[in-house]
């Protein structure tokens, strides 16, 4: 528990372990609801190709749940503000498009109705894979944070003055004047700086570290004879 390299090491594999459980969780939704889907349209007997309809309004969500993680690992948030509309409108609409097809052979006046349970059986494995992907991508901003922090543990070697917590938040105010050169994140017109919800958003971190960071940020900013505070 206090080797930072096994720290590591664990943070590692737990991190592979609970991403390959989602991703196996988002496959078995995929399968079950192409599987319905193929039966509804065509039949137990029907031709494969029927189960390729699900997939068409599957693979987009699934490809954005990998945008997600991947944005995540690297501390970014997906969808960017400017492209916020268009990305959750486009979930909606495959979230809705999926749901219906798998609904509508079970609902009263457009298909055949039978019970709740089935309808249940329906409905829950597209919710299921929606639920699947916003937890992958929490749970990728999550384990990134651990491991960037494990990694300056063990780089750091023992050699630093720093505690761990005033390491994390000056590595965070590095990235947050990185992020601001690149105007990835704007600053507040009556403040200058970014805001603490805009920091803890765009890192996907906790609104507490955000916080921290923006003090510090305060701190730095120069006066008016030009030294910081």
């Amino acid at each position: 528990m206090l080797d930072p390299v096994a720290r590591l090491a664990a943070q590692q594999r737990t991190a592979r372990l609970v991403a390959q459980v989602l991703q196996l969780g988002a496959v078995a939704g995929l399968v079950w609801t192409s599987v319905g889907v193929h039966d509804a349209l065509v039949g137990p007997d029907g031709s494969p190709l029927a189960y390729l309809v699900e997939t068409l309004f599957a693979l987009p969500l699934l490809v954005l749940m990998t945008l997600r993680a991947r944005a995540a690992q690297w501390g970014r948030a997906f969808p960017s503000r400017d492209h916020q509309r268009k990305v959750y409108a486009l979930e909606g609409a495959l979230l809705f498009g999926s749901i219906a097809i798998n609904t509508s052979p079970v609902l009263p006046g457009i298909g055949v109705w039978r019970d709740t349970t089935t309808l249940l059986a329906h409905l829950g494995p597209p919710m299921l894979v929606l639920v699947v992907i916003w937890l992958h991508a929490m749970t990728t901003a999550f384990f990134a944070q651990l491991l960037a922090d494990a990694h300056v543990d063990v780089a750091d070697g023992g050699r630093t003055r720093l505690s761990a917590d005033t390491r994390n938040v000056v590595t965070m105010v590095q990235k947050i004047h990185t992020a601001r050169s690149k105007g990835d994140l704007p600053d507040w017109e009556d403040t200058g700086l970014p805001s603490v919800s805009a920091i803890a958003r765009y890192f996907s971190c906790e609104k507490l570290k955000a916080q921290q960071a923006h003090d510090v940020l305060e701190l730095m900013r120069p006066t008016a004879g030009g030294e910081t505070r």
